[in-house]
C-alpha cells in the first residue's frame, strides 16, 4: 500500500537533476548551476536516509506511472546516490573544462534515469529510466577522447539496443498477460502464465545485457578499463540498477516453486564465475580484472535468485541479507575503481600507505561479499555453505589479482588527474578521499549484515574461503607467467580478427580473383569463335546460294514441305 507522507520530496528527487540540467542548458544560470552539479545527488541520498516509505501516482504520465520509495528501492537509491555523489566529485575536472556543458548535462540526465530506477513503480517508468540512464551514460563515456573508449562505447550502444528491445518485448507479453504494468501484477503473471520460460529467457537476456552476464558482459571490462574516474562508479551504478533491480522488481521470489528456472539461473550463475574467474586472472590490467570481479558478483546475485526460486521460503532470509551485501559490494568495487594506484596522485608521501590501505580493506570488503547471506541459506540447506565458499574464494582471487597487479603498474595520469592542467595537492588527493568514503561506508554495512553469523558459522565459512583461496592461488600462480594474456573485450577481440579476416579475403577475392576467374573462362568459351573467320563463311555461303539454280530449289523443297503440311491439317 502506498502511503503519502511525503509524495512532493519523491517527485523532486527525480526531477531535482532535470531541473539542473535545463539550468546549465541556460547561459544566464549556467555558472551557477554548474557549481551545483557535483551535489545533484546529495538530496536524493538525504532523503533515501530520511522519508518513510512512501509513493506518488502520476495520472497524465506513462499510462498512469507510479513513483515509489519502498524497501528495493530504498536500496537502489542509497547505492545510487552514493555512487553518483563520488561521480560528481570526482567530475570536478571536466566541469571546468571545454565542453564543461555538454558533460554536465549528460551526468545530470544520466542521474536522473538512475534515481528513477530506484522510484519507478511499474515497469513503463522503470522501462524509460533505464532507457534515459544507458544511453546518457553511453553520451558520457564517448565524450572523452580516446579512441580506445569510443570503441568500448560502440559496444556498449549495441548491447542497449539489443537489451532495450528485448525487455520491451518482455514487458508487452507480461503486460498483455497481466492486464497492468505494475511489478505485483507482472511479477502474479509470470508465475501463472502458461509461457514462464520465454519469459524468463527475455528476462534474463534483457537486463542480463545491463548486468554483465556471460557472452553479454563483453561491454563491462572494456568500459571499466578505458572510463575516466569519475564514469566508473556510473557504470557500477549502471550495472545494479538497471541489472539487478529488473530481476527483483520481476521475478516471483517468494511466490512460487519454480524449480526449472532455478536450476538454470543457478546454472547460468557458475558459468559466469567460472569464466570470470579464469579470464579475469589472464587479464594484464587491473581495472579489466576487476570488471571480471563485477561479473562474479552477478553471478552470486543470479545463483541466490535461483535458489529462491528453488526454495521459497529461504527468500525472507536473502531480502535480509541482500541490501548490506549490495550497498557493501558496489561500494566497495567502485572504491576499488577509482583510488589512486599513480604515486604523483598522493599530495603526501604518507597518504601512498593510506592508499594503500584503502586498496586493501576494499578489496577484503568485496571478497566477504557472500559471507552475509550464509546464514541466511544455511537455514534451509546446510549444502550451500559450500558454493558460497567457492564464489568467495573466486572472488577473493580476481581481487587478490588486480591488488597484485596494481603493485607492479603506474597509469600515471589516468587515476583522477588530467594531464595538461595544474591542481592543488588537495585536488589530486580527491580521488582516494573519495575511495576513501565508499570503503567507509562498504565497512559499515559490512558490519550491519554479519552481526548475525554465530562464532562457529564464521570458521566454518573463513577456514572453507581461505582454504579454497590459497588452493586456487598456488594452482593459478604458476601458471600466470606462460598462458596467454586475453584482452578486455575476451570475446569480442577473436570475432573481430576473424570478421576483419574473413572481410579482408573478400574483399580480395571480389576484386583481384573473381575477375581473374571470370576473365579466363570467358576466354576459354570464346576462344574458338574468336578465332573463326565469320565474314568469310558468310561470303561462302552467299556464293552458293547466288546462282539461280540453287534458289529455285531451294524455294521448290519450301513449297512442297508448306503442301504436305497444309494437306496433313
Amino acid at each position: 500500500m502506498i502511503t503519502t507522507s511525503a509524495p512532493l520530496l519523491v517527485l523532486l528527487m527525480l526531477t531535482w537533476p532535470l531541473l539542473l540540467a535545463m539550468a546549465v542548458a541556460f547561459k544566464a544560470s549556467r555558472g551557477l548551476a554548474l557549481k551545483m552539479v557535483p551535489w545533484a545527488a546529495l538530496p536524493a541520498l538525504l532523503a533515501a536516509g530520511v522519508l518513510a516509505d512512501t509513493g506518488l501516482v502520476l495520472p497524465h504520465a506513462m499510462l498512469g506511472g507510479v513513483l515509489l520509495l519502498d524497501g528495493s528501492g530504498r536500496l537502489f537509491l542509497l547505492l545510487c546516490a552514493g555512487l553518483w555523489l563520488a561521480t560528481g566529485l570526482l567530475a570536478h575536472p571536466q566541469l571546468h573544462s571545454a565542453g564543461a556543458g555538454r558533460f554536465a548535462v549528460l551526468l545530470l540526465l544520466a542521474l536522473a534515469g538512475s534515481q528513477g530506477l530506484a522510484l519507478a513503480g511499474d515497469a513503463l517508468l522503470f522501462f524509460a529510466a533505464g532507457t534515459l540512464a544507458g544511453y546518457a551514460v553511453y553520451g558520457l563515456l564517448v565524450h572523452q577522447a580516446h579512441e580506445s573508449t569510443h570503441r568500448a562505447g560502440r559496444v556498449l550502444m549495441v548491447l542497449l539496443v539489443v537489451s532495450d528491445l528485448v525487455i520491451f518485448e518482455l514487458l508487452l507479453l507480461l503486460g498483455q498477460a497481466a492486464g497492468s504494468v505494475d511489478f505485483m501484477s507482472l511479477r502474479d503473471a509470470m508465475a501463472d502464465t502458461d509461457s514462464r520460460g520465454l519469459m524468463l529467457g527475455l528476462l534474463l537476456v534483457g537486463f542480463g545485457v545491463k548486468a554483465g552476464v556471460v557472452v553479454l558482459h563483453v561491454w563491462l571490462a572494456p568500459a571499466l578499463m578505458t572510463a575516466a574516474p569519475a564514469i566508473r562508479p556510473a557504470l557500477i551504478g549502471l550495472m545494479f540498477g538497471a541489472g539487478l533491480l529488473g530481476w527483483l522488481r520481476l521475478l516471483p521470489l517468494g511466490q512460487v516453486h519454480w524449480d526449472d528456472a532455478g536450476l538454470v539461473m543457478q546454472g547460468l550463475a557458475w558459468a559466469t564465475l567460472l569464466y570470470a574467474v579464469v579470464v579475469g586472472c589472464l587479464q594484464a590490467q587491473p581495472r579489466a580484472v576487476l570488471g571480471y570481479a563485477a561479473m562474479a558478483l552477478t553471478g552470486l546475485w543470479l545463483a541466490l535468485l535461483g535458489y529462491a526460486l528453488r526454495h521459497p521460503q529461504a527468500w525472507q532470509g536473502i531480502a535480509e541479507a541482500g541490501p548490506a551485501a549490495v550497498l557493501q559490494s558496489g561500494f566497495a568495487l567502485a572504491a576499488l575503481l577509482i583510488v589512486p594506484q599513480s604515486r604523483g596522485s598522493y599530495a603526501r608521501v604518507g597518504s601512498r600507505w593510506l592508499g594503500r590501505a584503502v586498496m586493501w580493506l576494499a578489496a577484503l570488503l568485496l571478497a566477504v561479499t557472500p559471507l552475509g547471506f550464509t546464514l541466511a541459506v544455511s537455514v534451509v540447506d546446510d549444502g550451500t555453505l559450500l558454493p558460497l565458499s567457492a564464489t568467495m574464494a573466486g572472488i577473493a582471487l580476481l581481487v587478490l589479482r588486480s591488488l597484485l597487479l596494481m603493485s607492479v603498474t603506474d597509469p600515471g595520469g589516468q587515476d583522477g588527474t588530467v594531464t595538461g592542467q595544474r591542481y592543488s595537492p588537495a585536488a589530486k588527493a580527491l580521488p582516494l578521499w573519495v575511495a576513501g568514503g565508499l570503503t567507509s561506508a562498504a565497512l559499515l554495512t559490512a558490519a550491519g549484515s554479519l552481526h548475525g553469523l554465530s562464532l562457529a558459522e564464521w570458521g566454518r565459512a573463513a577456514l572453507l574461503t581461505t582454504l579454497a583461496a590459497g588452493v586456487a592461488w598456488l594452482s593459478v600462480r604458476p601458471s600466470l607467467g606462460w598462458l596467454p594474456v586475453l584482452p578486455a573485450g575476451d570475446l569480442l577481440a577473436p570475432v573481430s580478427r576473424g570478421l576483419t579476416a574473413a572481410l579482408k579475403f573478400g574483399r580480395g577475392f571480389g576484386h583481384s580473383r573473381l575477375p581473374r576467374w571470370r576473365d579466363a573462362a570467358l576466354a576459354r568459351l570464346l576462344g574458338p569463335c574468336s578465332r573463326l573467320d565469320w565474314r568469310q563463311r558468310i561470303g561462302r555461303w552467299e556464293v552458293v546460294i547466288n546462282p539461280w539454280s540453287t534458289a529455285l530449289v531451294l524455294l521448290v523443297l519450301l513449297g512442297l514441305i508448306a503442301a504436305g503440311l497444309s494437306a496433313r491439317s
